[in-house]
This record gives C-alpha cells, structure tokens and sequence, in this order.
C-alpha cells in the first residue's frame, strides 16, 4: 500500500506542476482571476455531478458534525485552495515554473517538518533532526542552482 501512495503521489506532483504551468501560460494573457475562476467553476459542476449521482453525500456530509469545527476546517481549507492556485499562478508568471515548485516544494518541507515536531493538527510527532535540517539546507542549494 506504501507503493501505491508513492505512485499517487508521484502523479499528483505530475498534476500540480501541469495545472500551474497552465494556469501561468494562460494569466499572463487574461489575467490571474479568469484563470482561477474558470477551473474553480469547472470543479464545483463537477462535483455537483458527483453529489448528485453518489447518493450517500448527504450521511458522509453529516459525519463531519462529529468532527470538532469540522466544516469550518474545510471552509478553511477551500480558502488555502484558492490562495494556493492564486498564489502559485503568479509565482509562476514571474519567476517560472522550475523555480517556483522548488521553493514551494522547500516551504512544504519546512512547514511539514516544524508541523511533525510539534505534531500540530494531530500529525504523528517526529523530531527535528540533524538528517532534516542538511535536507532543507540541500534543497535550499539546489533552488539557488535552479536559478541559475
């Protein structure tokens, strides 16, 4: 099970890279808000189409008042999704896309990192360690070698 959420994992970072090369293509010609708007519209139809056809939506959806602030976690969350898309495109636009999923792939391991640590959100808690920090230090130089 461990492999397949590497693969997963692997094509989802395939994904994450074509969506922000596509996005930055396409505001620098019409702008970031179109450029947002337009697949965030896409998403909701779809996944209406998808509430409308899975007919158990509503009781998983009902789960979440066992969850403490459940849906206010979520509306935070559709908040971070936006950012990041907005953020991400103009990023992009400026300094390209090698650069920018570098130094986005940097911050999620140092934020992933001091998150383990402290074990922030009921993360399992894992230390900081010496390995971690020459990690960090590494991709640190291997964005300054991107720039390059």
């Amino acid at each position: 099970m461990e492999y397949l959420g590497m693969v997963f994992a692997l094509i989802a970072g395939t994904f994450i890279t074509s969506q922000g090369a596509i996005n930055g293509t396409v505001a620098q010609k019409v702008g970031i808000f179109p450029t947002i708007i337009i697949p965030v519209g896409t998403q909701i139809v779809l996944l209406l189409l998808a509430v409308v056809i899975n007919r158990n939506f509503g009781v998983s959806t009902m789960k979440l008042k066992e969850i403490d602030h459940g849906f206010i976690f979520l509306g935070i969350s559709a908040l971070l999704g936006l950012g990041i898309m907005s953020l991400m495109t103009y990023s992009i636009m400026k300094i390209g896309p090698l650069v920018a999923f570098t130094v986005v792939i940097f911050s999620q391991l140092l934020s992933s990192m001091i998150a383990e640590h402290f074990g922030l959100l009921d993360i399992p808690q894992h230390s900081i360690s010496f390995k971690r920090i020459s990690a960090l230090i590494l991709m640190l130089i291997a964005t300054k070698l991107f720039m390059e």
